[in-house]
């Protein structure tokens, strides 16, 4: 689930023109002034977009060796229910709600599982959407189908990421789309009226995109539904955090691009400074059960659209 927000009312990169463009790529593609005042907020110091290219992880296979190394390490298996499992049989094979837990094909049946960029754009069109490098930037918002087309054709190392928590108030027909698990509480039953924290959010991740290593907020857990694309995930239990050092991964040039992340991460780990952690790659149709207390990030290995909920353990 993302972060809190570090931002305030946000910036934003409206108007969208259309039509005249400001930022050009080396392989012929071109972004609108929405997004390319998008990439500018979220990034100041990368002056031109050449430099959101300078590693080339589009094209030297990091995604595939990611994969493969994190396949190879040996920590203890994340649980696979079937749909079919009661909600009470849920929470009693996850103790509780206190293992994560992956629910195969738990979304299949929703009319969400056939949501893909071209539904959400003839949905929320020009509606403004947050986007950033990673859950937990400054807010930065940009209408909706400059982003899909952004998605479409981007070759970045670390390409913006929508995790838009207002997208429901926008769009109510897309939350008819989905149903919570059953086995899920409620965040805001939990929490104050006002303010009340975001609880829900689309998240629609380009290739490469991703969220670093964290914990969620106000002891919530959180489920996570897949309905197009492949994430990769990592979790660990609440006692390995203190041994969890996660400095090799978060220290040097380019540590907030994801895939460069999960690569230091995954030396760490084989260094052993880190506990070998669960993984799994969760695919269209699978929701996971992330528990209060876990730590957990996600590197989206294809183009992904999810939905997420923050929830309190009843």
């Amino acid at each position: 689930a993302p972060l809190p927000r570090r931002g305030g009312s946000g910036l934003w990169a409206l108007p969208s023109l259309r039509f005249p463009w400001d930022l050009s790529y080396s392989r012929g593609v071109r972004h609108s002034r929405a997004i390319a005042a998008a990439m500018r907020a979220a990034r100041p110091e990368w002056a031109s977009e050449p430099t959101w290219s300078a590693l080339g992880l589009a094209d030297n296979g990091s995604l595939e060796r990611l994969r493969e190394g994190y396949a190879e390490l040996v920590g203890p298996a994340v649980l696979r229910v079937p749909a079919s499992e009661t909600a009470d049989g849920f929470r009693a094979v996850t103790g509780g709600l206190q293992n994560p837990a992956l629910v195969e094909g738990g979304a299949l049946q929703w009319p969400a599982a056939s949501w893909g960029l071209d539904h959400l754009v003839s949905v929320l069109a020009g509606e403004p959407t947050i986007c950033g490098l990673t859950p937990g930037d400054d807010e930065v918002w940009v209408p909706f189908a400059d982003f899909a087309d952004y998605a479409r054709t981007q070759r970045h190392d670390g390409p913006l990421y929508v995790f838009n928590d207002e997208w429901g108030r926008a769009a109510e027909a897309l939350l008819a789309d989905y149903t919570p698990p059953e086995w899920a509480g409620n965040l805001r039953a939990h929490t104050p009226a006002h303010p009340r924290p975001p609880h829900r959010w689309l998240l629609v991740g380009p290739q490469r995109s991703g969220s670093t290593v964290h914990v969620d907020p106000l002891g919530s857990s959180a489920w996570n539904a897949v309905v197009s694309g492949e994430k990769l995930w990592t979790l660990w239990e609440p006692s390995d955090a203190t041994a969890c050092s996660l400095r090799r991964a978060t220290e040097g040039a380019w540590a907030d691009i994801p895939t460069v992340y999960f690569g230091r991460l995954l030396e760490a780990i084989q260094a052993g400074a880190c506990p070998q952690p669960r993984v799994l790659v969760q695919r269209p149709g699978d929701i996971l059960l992330v528990p209060a207390g876990w730590l957990h990030g996600a590197l989206n290995v294809t183009t992904t659209i999810a939905v997420t909920e923050n929830f309190m353990v009843e």
